[in-house]
């Protein structure tokens, strides 16, 4: 079972001393593809955009990989199923 209070009494350590993209980095919790947005959002001052632009990305993220076992699944089964 994943627990995230390790991890988040790590992030909050490494946010005292690093901007939130190296804390984030450091924990490897968050995919690398997210991170350079982040980044760009704090070196421009638009966080916020950045932020929401990431969430997008990882809602995206878990919809294609859903649609794409609710594709496969059923011909797998299926060929279990037959043979």
């Amino acid at each position: 079972m994943l627990t995230l209070a390790r991890p988040a009494a790590s992030l909050a350590k490494g946010w005292k001393k690093a901007a939130l993209w190296e804390a984030l980095l450091r924990t490897r919790l968050f995919p690398m593809a997210i991170i350079p947005v982040i980044r760009q959002g704090e070196q421009q001052g638009t966080l916020d955009d950045s932020l929401r632009t990431a969430a997008k990305m990882l809602e995206d993220r878990v919809h294609n990989r859903s649609t794409l076992v609710i594709q496969v699944l059923p011909p797998l089964i299926f060929l279990l199923v037959a043979s």
